[in-house]
């Protein structure tokens, strides 16, 4: 029930930052949008998924506040550019639209990495160097 918290509150984080982009447009989506004006329907499943990460194969970023800035900073905007490349939207003033993606990525990654934290359903056992008898 905890991961299913996370990936419902990333869902929607992902839907607001997504909407703003719409909203101000800098982002304009190829298709998918329920609702005139905000995000579609696929980019919030793409949130949803990669909520299901965070506790996983990120799990990497807890604790490592500037690792999660950056692999947000960088990796938030080159998602979108591939996104781009393939037709499934553009970037308005691609300068300005990056920067955004840039700023708002690497806020959102370290507030997901720590929401992840806070919420992790998986209890992966620690296994230590030096380990006591």
């Amino acid at each position: 029930m905890r991961e299913l918290s996370l990936i419902v509150l990333a869902g929607m984080l992902g839907a607001a930052f997504d909407t703003v982009l719409v909203r101000t447009g800098w982002v304009e989506y190829a298709n998918g949008a329920i609702w005139p004006g905000t995000a579609p329907y696929w980019i919030v499943a793409m949130w949803l998924s990669f909520a299901t990460t965070l506790n996983v194969s990120l799990r990497w970023l807890r604790g490592r506040i500037w690792a999660a800035l950056t692999f947000g900073a960088l990796g938030g905007p080159a998602a979108y550019l591939a996104g781009a490349s393939l037709g499934a939207l553009e970037l308005a003033e691609q300068g300005t639209a990056l920067a955004a993606l840039s700023v708002g990525w690497a806020l959102v990654t370290p507030c997901l990495v720590w929401l992840a934290q806070a919420l992790d359903g998986t209890r992966i056992p620690q296994v230590g160097l030096h380990q006591h008898a």
